[in-house]
């Protein structure tokens, strides 16, 4: 009889200690310690944190400097265009608008760290320096200056402020 049973008690404590193994070692190697996968969670929290303030800071500065760029590419083009009083009138309300999206962009300016603003103030450096004989050219012409006088004041003043 004891031959046909198959062995009884190793029949069934062999699986047993097979699936107790596969827990354990599931467990090892799977489940981890709890101190190191909070430590773990801790680290990634940080980096994630640490990556998102990097990109914030990093957007701030890309969009000021392509708002700077697209200034002096459209303050040049239109302060090349003004060749007399009646061009200068027409593009009076540009310049005003121009003034205004320079000053918001001298306040994103502000918001960018010290550190960060360097390639941000040879921006602003170049970009003066090429459109101040422009600007100087235009108001120097007979009956524009006037004209004019309220829209260069604040292009002048913001751009001084940014460094330029």
């Amino acid at each position: 009889e004891a031959a046909s049973s198959g062995g009884g008690f190793m029949r069934w404590l062999l699986p047993l200690l097979g699936v107790l193994l596969l827990g354990w070692l599931g467990l090892k190697f799977f489940g981890g310690n709890a101190d190191e996968q909070l430590s773990e969670a801790g680290t990634t929290t940080e980096t994630a944190a640490t990556a998102a303030a990097g990109d914030a800071l990093s957007g701030d500065v890309s969009a000021v400097s392509d708002g700077l760029t697209g200034f002096f590419g459209s303050a040049t083009e239109t302060f090349t265009g003004i060749t007399d009083a009646d061009s200068a009138t027409a593009a009076l309300p540009q310049l005003q608008e121009m003034g205004t999206s320079l000053g918001g962009l001298s306040e994103k300016f502000q918001s960018v760290p010290e550190a960060a603003r360097g390639p941000l103030t040879d921006i602003v450096s170049k970009g003066t320096e090429s459109l101040n004989p422009l600007i100087e050219k235009a108001m120097g012409l007979p009956g524009v200056g006037d004209i004019l006088k309220p829209a260069v004041g604040p292009i002048q003043e913001a751009l001084q402020g940014l460094g330029g």
